[in-house]
């Protein structure tokens, strides 16, 4: 028996729409989506009107204006000519500056402190289990409060610095560390240290091309360290060979009341990314040793079995498969990091937050600036989230 004809245009791939389970489901999605562009159309047209009968100004055109105000060690070039969307994005890289610095030295810190837990040696294991107890218990105010006015305000004076030596010196007036600056020799030996990276490549092919064993002088060469020890004197020659050291150490030195060289780190700077530090790698500690306990003892005791040493069995079978576990819960720390940045409005660091409220001082447009406060946070999230989803893609296990 045929279908008719006036059947066959309600057909999807040759079942009919209303029992085929792909086009219900396309039909749900479509739904849903239209009733919440709808209400958010619906909100945003009430706003709109009960902005014109209070007499708000809802355009974003005041952005072009002059700003009026200073932003504070700010990363990008910006004085108080610049207009209101200029310093907006002052405020953003001063963030994104906050909160790159951030994630690595909470990864780092939390990594250390998460293996530091699995130690072995008791008060190893006990002074990391107290760390972890006490700072995620301590709200994140509180700790940048007792950073600023507890510690920071004790600082000497300039002329009492702190010095460190090779390191810095810190007084009231910020951190002052050794800075790295580049010299006219630092492309022709980047060029260099590429060659000895491709050598190292090809040494390493070669490894594979002769089943893992290559002899030189008839000494059996070992295939873990050899690709790393040619690019290392690969890298030293071509730093000999240079006329001028590739990079040139600049140290803070003291003149006159204040520092000069080097790279400072602003007192508030340093209380609020110290706070973000210790404080959100406690939860990556956990993470880091949840992770690591997840993966199965009996891969471990196989691997101990077929005569890896330690370092081999932590590097070639825990780590991979802990890696795949913490990636996703260390977004979501470095999601909280970012949100968390807003708190540095409580030490007076210029970031996106502190400027947007400086901003609706001056001007008044509150729901603007919120909007692109908003939107930035999201923005930021999203990177993190699709990163994340990313290496989740790629590194599951196939299926049958």
């Amino acid at each position: 028996m045929s279908t008719r004809p006036s059947l066959k245009l309600l057909n999807y791939h040759g079942v009919p729409i209303w029992r085929n389970v792909v086009f219900i489901r396309l039909a749900m999605q479509a739904l849903a989506a239209l009733v919440v562009i709808s209400i958010i159309w619906l909100l945003a047209t009430n706003l709109m009107d009960n902005a014109e009968k209070r007499g708000l100004n809802l355009s974003f055109r005041l952005l072009s204006t002059n700003a009026g105000f200073d932003v504070p060690y700010s990363l990008i070039p910006y004085d108080s000519s610049n207009s209101i969307l200029y310093a907006f994005m002052a405020g953003v890289a001063n963030t994104l500056r906050l909160v790159g610095i951030a994630m690595i030295t909470t990864t780092v810190l939390g990594i250390l402190i998460g293996l530091a837990r699995l130690s072995s040696n008791f008060v190893i294991s006990g002074l990391a289990k107290v760390y972890v107890e006490i700072m995620r218990n301590i709200p994140l105010i509180t700790f940048a409060f007792f950073l600023v006015f507890g510690l920071l305000a004790g600082l000497p004076k300039t002329s009492e610095a702190w010095h460190l030596p090779g390191i810095g010196s810190m007084s009231n007036r910020g951190i002052f560390l050794t800075s790295v600056d580049e010299s006219s020799s630092l492309t022709p030996w980047l060029v260099i240290v590429l060659v000895g990276v491709v050598a190292a490549y090809l040494l390493h092919r070669l490894y594979l091309k002769n089943r893992g064993e290559l002899r030189l002088f008839g000494i059996r060469l070992n295939r873990g360290f050899t690709p790393i020890v040619l690019l290392i004197l690969v890298a030293a020659v071509g730093w000999i060979a240079q006329p001028d050291a590739p990079f040139v150490f600049d140290q803070p030195e003291l003149k006159g009341t204040n520092f000069v060289g080097g790279m400072k780190l602003t007192t508030e700077l340093f209380a609020i990314l110290t706070a973000l530090t210790v404080y959100i790698a406690s939860y990556v500690a956990e993470i880091v040793r949840g992770s690591v306990q997840s993966v199965p003892k009996g891969q471990v005791e196989a691997a101990k079995a077929l005569g890896l040493n330690y370092w081999q069995v932590t590097m070639n079978v825990v780590l991979p498969q802990a890696a795949r576990i913490a990636v996703l819960p260390m977004i979501g720390q470095w999601v909280n990091l970012t949100k968390g940045s807003a708190l540095a409005m409580v030490v007076g660091y210029a970031e996106v937050f502190v400027v947007a409220r400086t901003a609706i001082e001056k001007t008044g447009m509150a729901i603007q600036i919120f909007v692109m406060v908003i939107a930035f946070y999201m923005i930021m999230g999203a990177i993190f989230s699709l990163l994340g989803n990313w290496y989740n893609r790629k590194v599951q296990f196939e299926g049958r």
